[in-house]
């Protein structure tokens, strides 16, 4: 798997019995406490933390309310990258408020819409390495005027919206959408300006709809794109559809058009294949599609944190009454 880094722990522990359960586990510098419900945990944590989330589905008395800064950690999604059955996932609501500035998410299955800003602006909120889904819907909506919002490494499936559902005097910018992978029969990302759409693979069955204002939108791979908004910047993507720029008021260069979607990838994968024109033609000359740009795509979309990948504990104790563990713990770069 790559960008991963494991190394191993051997252990002698006098622990005769070893019990697993469901704890939140609350930091912040040396600080550190145990809950045991997510309910609990955001109770008592402060502005700053870091609430790591364990594997299984989280259990909410109601939707999610982030009203501070936090960091909300799960140990991951793909349960191939993690070889278990155990993931990280929140079948609630999530809401983050004006108060959650500087929040991030990752490492979650999310399988209910996400609101950025709740009747007032956020800034600088992260969603990176989860896996969005749904049999039907699913958004994310920013509210008016939210700032430096980062929608990074994610898995999307469903139809999908990103959009912003208030107020449109004061759009939502500044907002960085990159190196998602977004399958979808429908796609829709509108009512934010002044924003970067980079190094996405936007897989659409039907219909890719980009209505935005003043955009970068570069080294993408966009299938069935039928609105390209106004006075956005394309660069550097591949369309399956014939499309030319000056486009409306939109501009574009070195765009490559009538890309094959079979044509392009390896099978199974979002790897561009060798013989694609796609291959190295990014601005920055790396790939177009998730794999290029400044922070590629990590396989597995494993968290920072270390995860325990594998583990082994003697039955048996030794002379002295200790139990020999041997553990295998994997981290991925950030």
């Amino acid at each position: 798997m790559k960008n991963l880094k494991t190394f191993s722990i051997c252990m002698l522990c006098s622990i005769m019995s070893v019990q697993a359960q469901q704890v939140f586990n609350v930091q912040n510098g040396t600080r550190t406490e145990f809950y045991n419900s997510l309910d609990t945990a955001m109770q008592y944590a402060v502005a700053g933390d870091t609430i790591y989330l364990p594997a299984g589905l989280i259990q909410l008395e109601n939707d999610l309310v982030i009203d501070k800064k936090l960091a909300l950690v799960g140990v991951g999604w793909d349960i191939n990258a993690l070889q278990t059955s155990f993931l990280t996932e929140i079948n609630r609501r999530i809401t983050f408020t004006e108060n959650a500035n500087g929040s991030l998410l990752t490492g979650c299955r999310i399988n209910n819409q996400i609101i950025l800003g709740d009747n007032s602006a956020v800034q600088n909120i992260k969603l990176i390495r989860n896996n969005l889904r749904s049999t039907s819907f699913i958004s994310i909506d920013i509210y008016s005027g939210s700032s430096n919002i980062f929608i990074r490494e994610n898995n999307i499936s469903g139809s999908f919206r990103i959009d912003m559902s208030t107020l449109t005097a004061n759009l939502p910018h500044t907002i960085f959408i990159e190196n998602n992978i977004i399958f979808s029969p429908t796609i829709y990302i509108s009512n934010i300006k002044n924003s970067f759409i980079l190094n996405n693979v936007f897989n659409s069955s039907y219909t890719t709809s980009i209505g935005i204002g003043n955009c970068i939108v570069q080294n993408n791979y966009i299938r069935n794109l039928a609105n390209l908004g106004a006075n956005n910047v394309f660069n550097n993507n591949a369309f399956t559809d014939n499309l030319t720029f000056p486009n409306g008021t939109n501009v574009g260069a070195n765009n490559l058009v009538n890309q094959d979607f079979n044509d392009t990838f390896e099978s199974g994968t979002y790897q561009i294949k060798e013989t694609s024109p796609c291959k190295n033609a990014g601005a920055d000359g790396t790939d177009i599609g998730i794999y290029g740009g400044t922070i590629p795509y990590k396989d597995g979309s494993i968290p920072f944190n270390p995860n325990i990948r594998a583990n082994s504990i003697s039955s048996q104790a030794d002379n002295e009454g200790k139990l020999r563990i041997d553990i295998t713990v994997t981290a991925q770069d950030r």
